[in-house]
């Protein structure tokens, strides 16, 4: 039995492998989903409950295929598993571990917002309460940017070390393990994990892959002829970001 690399090339093929396995799932699972973003645009309340319904959902999917990944060897193995999947497994096995992974992200997104908030206003008084396109230009060209470079220096971070996170809370058994996992975004002892070379590496690598899938999605999302394929594409990247983030475990060590 050959070793596995826990690689991106290996996370693509195994993602493209579970949508092989079982393509009544995979078109499915497309149009729930894509049900669910539509639905998302209606009014607050019901857009809201559509929006959460779909995270939720996507990340038990992501959950089911990320662990479906890490015990397999071979393509073939996650393609018999895939064909083996039913809906009600694929989306139910983890239910309970994506609704923690979610109201941790919640939490931490409240959190966040509030104190990055309180700091801008603390540092940069000139800020106005609310910012908008009228009010933009009577901002101070260096308040704005500096302001703009914390803001994006800390969204940055959070998008490094994000994959790592999720790979150790689609690792976790229950609501209250994932949800305090989750908290692994702001503790510096698990950062510190992140900074080697060998995930660093791989998370660019991952990057640059989603960067040109997303890109490829939106041109086919551009045409009514090629909207399922590129909602198929948004699945996919779904999928292989799954693989990805599971894979994190393996380089955090």
């Amino acid at each position: 039995m050959s070793k596995i690399e826990f690689t991106n090339k290996e996370a693509f093929n195994f993602a493209i492998a579970f949508i092989k396995g079982n393509w009544v799932l995979a078109l499915v699972t497309t149009l729930i989903f894509t049900v669910l973003i539509l639905l998302s645009y209606m009014p607050f309340p019901i857009g809201t409950l559509f929006s959460i319904t779909y995270v939720v959902f996507s990340t038990s999917v992501q959950i089911y295929v990320a662990r479906v990944a890490k015990e397999s060897y071979f393509i073939e193995d996650v393609e018999n598993k895939a064909s083996n999947t039913n809906f009600s497994d694929f989306f139910l096995k983890y239910l309970q571990t994506a609704l923690g992974f979610s109201a941790g992200i919640f939490l931490f997104t409240l959190i966040f917002v509030i104190l990055l908030g309180i700091i801008l206003n603390i540092l940069f008084p000139s800020l106005p309460d609310k910012i908008s396109l009228e009010n933009l230009s009577n901002i101070p060209s260096q308040t704005l940017l500096l302001s703009s470079l914390i803001v994006l220096s800390l969204l940055s971070w959070f998008t490094y070390v994000g994959p790592a996170v999720s790979g150790k809370v689609f690792l976790a058994e229950s609501f209250q393990e994932a949800f305090f996992k989750t908290f692994n975004i702001i503790n510096p002892n698990f950062w510190a994990k992140t900074l080697s070379k060998r995930y660093f590496n791989y998370i660019v690598i991952w990057s640059f892959i989603v960067f040109a899938l997303i890109i490829v999605m939106s041109l086919m999302l551009t045409s009514l002829i090629f909207i399922p394929i590129g909602l198929l594409i948004l699945y996919f990247i779904t999928l292989y970001n799954a693989i990805v983030f599971i894979y994190t475990d393996e380089k955090l060590k």
